[in-house]
């Protein structure tokens, strides 16, 4: 079965910290957790909170970049040559 995109940041998180021989809690001490929250977190446990995961990922230092699908407006639109709606953001990005 194919690792969702949350269970490969997961263990992308897991393997960063363990190669800077990060303990979980001195990561949790880091980000203002606890190591059961990091245990938690590494084992793609859907209940942390993003908050958790995107101070993680900072604190260990990589990034994480979520797009949004164009949807069928967006496909119409430039079919019909129409801008697409410039108040909405296609990528958020978290450094």
């Amino acid at each position: 079965m194919p690792l969702s995109d949350f269970e490969i940041i997961t263990r992308t998180l897991r393997f960063r910290r363990k190669s800077l021989r990060i303990t979980q809690k001195q990561l949790g001490q880091m980000i203002g957790v606890s190591p059961r929250t990091i245990y938690a977190l590494e084992s793609a446990d859907t209940s942390i909170s993003v908050k958790t995961l995107l101070d993680a990922v900072a604190t260990i230092g990589f990034g994480i970049e979520v797009s949004r699908k164009p949807n069928r407006f967006d496909a119409a639109a430039q079919f019909l040559g129409q801008p697409l709606d410039a108040n909405r953001k296609d990528v958020w990005r978290y450094r």
